[in-house]
């Protein structure tokens, strides 16, 4: 992702931030604390199955002369079954991160959720890691003022960037996410939104 792209991201968040209330203000030695279960709060969220829709085209795979085939390589138009299995991917991950546990220290960020199990993102460097489909990942997290974002790169125009902004009483959180892949039509960006849960709930 470009210096414009990621620009445009963490504007979204900003966005998102202001519509929900303002983002949470502090220092640079004092970092929003986002350790705890969130839930996933449809009705304030964007449809992740319309944008997914929009960016990375329909559940079918188009073979010749416009008819629909099955999902076996080698006999479909180059690049479709990666779509497919992509779109695929990417619902699978929005339906995972309905619940997050988030684990935060001075020197990382542990999130649980779903297939994925335990992703760790490592301030000031990059790391390897594998994804649930066995994709090799490079991953790191940074702050951008107050904002957390978690980035990851693989192979084929693969990057995922996540941007996360603690509301004011610290019990809301919002999540951007911007997904790009050569497989995709265009960039999956998409807005969610969560809130603090604890005890049972937190299950």
């Amino acid at each position: 992702m470009g210096a414009r792209a990621m620009g445009r991201l963490l504007v979204a968040a900003g966005a998102a931030a202001g519509l929900l209330g303002a983002p949470f203000r502090g220092t640079a030695e004092d970092k929003p604390n986002l350790t705890g279960h969130w839930q996933f709060v449809k009705a304030r969220s964007d449809d992740a199955a319309a944008k997914i829709e929009e960016a990375a085209g329909p559940k079918d795979i188009a073979g010749a002369g416009g008819r629909e085939v099955t999902l076996i390589r080698g006999t479909r138009p180059r690049g479709e079954v990666e779509r497919v299995e992509m779109r695929e991917r990417m619902l699978g991950v929005a339906r995972d991160a309905e619940k997050l546990e988030i684990t935060q220290s001075a020197d990382k960020i542990e999130i649980v959720h779903g297939e994925e199990g335990v992703r760790i993102f490592y301030f000031g460097r990059k790391h390897a890691r594998e994804a649930a489909n066995g994709q090799k990942l490079q991953a790191e997290a940074r702050w951008d003022g107050t904002q957390l974002v978690l980035d990851e790169t693989g192979d084929d125009g693969f990057r995922v960037a996540e941007v996360y902004s603690l509301l004011p009483g610290a019990r809301e959180m919002t999540l951007a996410l911007r997904w790009e892949s050569k497989w995709i039509k265009k960039p999956l960006e998409l807005r969610r939104f969560y809130e603090k849960v604890e005890g049972d709930a937190a299950r």
